[in-house]
């Protein structure tokens, strides 16, 4: 039997026994618009992304060859991005949160965003509007470390930097309440 009879033949049984709508089973629905399953799905896994697929078909009410595919899908087309233990900082030396925001000219782009990549004190680096150019978070060890990471980015323009008295919220999941339109 080729790959794509059997594709279409799998398909099928997945329709049959978990009573999907051909539609949403076929992958036709464009996964941007997430149905009820979608969401289920992804509320599920950022609360614990170490469910197995037969723990996450149980909470979700599906069975589990209908939740497996669908998270192989939502994996494809980009809404799944990765599953990732949290840790804290604090706990593994580095026990300074800082932001920085650096003004910079468009030719120090490409330098910049290899520099956040290359430096492990870097945890994100976003490009922003406004006056500055990039807003980078950073966890460093000390305040002398903090020092060294931001004397690396002010060879490529003006840096302004924020210490962290304490963190209020992080890492929130994202809401995925159907939205009102």
């Amino acid at each position: 039997m080729s790959n794509a009879i059997f594709d279409l033949f799998f398909k099928f049984i997945i329709i049959y026994f978990s009573n999907l709508e051909p539609r949403t089973a076929f992958g036709l629905n464009p996964e941007t618009h997430l149905d009820e399953l979608g969401r289920a799905i992804l509320v599920a896994l950022q609360r614990d992304a170490r469910l197995s697929f037969n723990a996450l078909a149980r909470e979700v009410g599906y069975s589990q060859p209908a939740v497996a595919e669908r998270v192989r899908r939502m994996e494809e087309a980009g809404i799944l991005t990765g599953y990732r233990a949290m840790v804290a900082r604090e706990h593994v030396g580095l026990p300074i949160t800082a932001f920085l925001r650096l003004a910079c000219g468009s030719e120090h782009y490409r330098a910049v965003a290899t520099l956040s990549h290359d430096l492990p004190e870097v945890l994100e680096c976003h490009h922003v509007t406004g006056e500055d150019c990039f807003f980078i978070k950073l966890a460093v060890d000390s305040l002398a470390g903090l020092e060294q990471v931001v004397e690396r980015f002010r060879a490529h323009g003006k840096a302004v930097v924020t210490v962290a008295l304490s963190c209020v919220t992080e890492n929130k999941p994202v809401d995925l309440r159907p939205s009102k339109e």
